[in-house]
């Protein structure tokens, strides 16, 4: 029982905040979005039936035009979206809905507290509060899985493909389709799939947000994702066994089906930039091929015995580097060590001096 009343508890810390913050916590901040958007709707509300004298009419005009800032927001978000992997007009659509619900529920209270006498206007008023507070209530769950789900990636921030500059996605010609098929593969493959996916390019391509865009794209399609960088995924490799995470903690590696791996260049290279492709690729997989995987990261987990024995070779991994030259050392060192692996190398170029990226893929 006390169990319960705390995982409870736990749930309602995502409203109210926290003494201690960890990480960026995107169920937090969906939740006070939507106080916020209840607060804009009552103190404008309160101030325009106050101003009026017509609380009622107040309210009408308020939903009314932030109904009309909700379709321009629809519009332009349509607009903008990438054609190469265009927003989901279903989702954009039900996000400015529940936007404009909230910001009609708080002009409501605040409407309903200026009409009438203060006696009369108690029964509304009340009606108005538990009216916001149920819709709350219905509509958090769904959000917030999603959301919980991006928390537990560990991504640095949380990007679609949608919103990826389409300008580093396609040449001086127009869209490359070439580029949106290796994406497409990726994303659609089955987690179990053997499949890997490099992103290099100079600095400022955009090899991080692409990269943040694709687990993204794959959270919002209920795949646990886990973004770490190659140091700290060195380190879990070194560790003789990793628990299960906590429901609100990251995913381990044991339980993403999609892992990306940044800032991986500067352990591919000693202090003299000599190469360390091989040391690096025997500690992450082991010393032997993918059909014996004996990773580190496939020892049994010590504390769910239950739980399936993986490797990284049984992932779909992203590798972030940002050596072209080391990229393609790593792409043909990967490919002499698994045979049956598919993958796929997408190379952004620099910015350019007119200040628009020339990117180049190789589809392998």
């Amino acid at each position: 029982m006390m169990d319960a009343v705390l995982r409870q508890l736990r749930r309602w810390s995502d409203v109210f905040g926290t003494d201690l913050y960890v990480h960026y916590s995107a169920a937090y901040v969906w939740q006070a979005n939507q106080f916020g958007h209840s607060f804009i709707g009552l103190f404008l509300a309160l101030v325009g039936a106050n101003l009026s004298g017509k609380p009622i009419a107040t309210l009408g005009v308020l939903s009314a035009l932030y109904a009309v800032k909700e379709l321009l927001d629809y519009a332009m978000a349509v607009r903008l979206s990438n054609p190469l992997f265009p927003a989901n007009r279903a989702q954009v659509a039900a996000d400015g809905l529940v936007d404009w619900s909230f910001v009609t529920l708080g002009a409501a209270l605040g409407a309903l507290s200026q009409a009438g006498n203060p006696g009369s206007a108690s029964l509304p008023v009340i009606l108005a509060a538990a009216a916001l507070l149920g819709f709350f209530l219905l509509v958090r769950q769904p959000y917030l899985r999603q959301k919980r789900a991006f928390d537990r990636s560990g991504l640095p921030y949380f990007s679609r493909l949608a919103n990826y500059p389409l300008e580093r996605l396609a040449g001086q010609s127009g869209t490359d389709p070439c580029l949106s098929q290796i994406l497409l593969a990726f994303l659609r493959q089955a987690p179990q799939a053997m499949q890997q996916l490099i992103i290099t390019g100079a600095p400022g391509s955009g090899r991080t947000s692409l990269a943040s865009a694709i687990g993204g794209e794959a959270t919002a399609a209920e795949t646990r994702v886990r973004y770490l960088t190659g140091a700290r995924l060195l380190g879990k490799s070194a560790a003789p066994c990793e628990p299960r995470a906590a429901p609100e903690q990251p995913w381990s590696l044991r339980e993403a089906d999609l892992v990306i791996i940044d800032e991986l260049a500067p352990l591919l290279r000693d202090v003299e930039g000599r190469s360390q492709i091989e040391p690096v690729l025997a500690r992450l997989f082991g010393e032997s091929r993918a059909d014996e995987p004996s990773s580190p990261l496939s020892r049994p987990n010590c504390d769910q015995p239950d739980q399936a024995s993986r490797s990284l070779a049984q992932m779909r991994l992203v590798w972030v580097i940002d050596d072209p030259l080391l990229a393609e050392l790593f792409c043909t060192k990967l490919r002499q060590r698994f045979a049956d692996l598919r993958l796929d190398m997408i190379a952004l170029g620099a910015v350019g001096a007119a200040g628009e990226p020339a990117p180049l893929h190789e589809g392998q």
